[in-house]
């Protein structure tokens, strides 16, 4: 793809053109949009996946032993989910 070439991957250029004669803008959303909505899905999907992980080490914390040596590592990658949940919609 050069620079100057804006169209997704896949999609020639008479398919744009044939989706905005036809349909106008709505037709070229159309075709664009599926990649923006694998997007949004994926970061969904990410969204759920450090719900559950943050889930099972909060439990993980609970059942330890305060003096287990993973206990530090345990607290660290809370944290780190922490951080990535509230900074993954901004």
């Amino acid at each position: 793809m050069s620079a100057g070439d804006w169209r997704p991957r896949g999609v020639s250029s008479d398919a744009l053109m044939h989706a905005l004669r036809n349909s106008g803008v709505a037709g070229l959303l159309q075709l664009i949009a599926p990649p923006v909505r694998i997007m949004v899905d994926m970061k969904i999907l990410n969204f759920i996946h450090v719900t559950v992980a943050q889930a099972f080490y909060r439990w993980a914390l609970s059942e330890i032993d305060p003096m287990h040596p993973d206990l530090p590592r345990i607290v660290r990658r809370q944290r780190e989910l922490a951080d990535k949940a509230s900074g993954m919609f901004a």
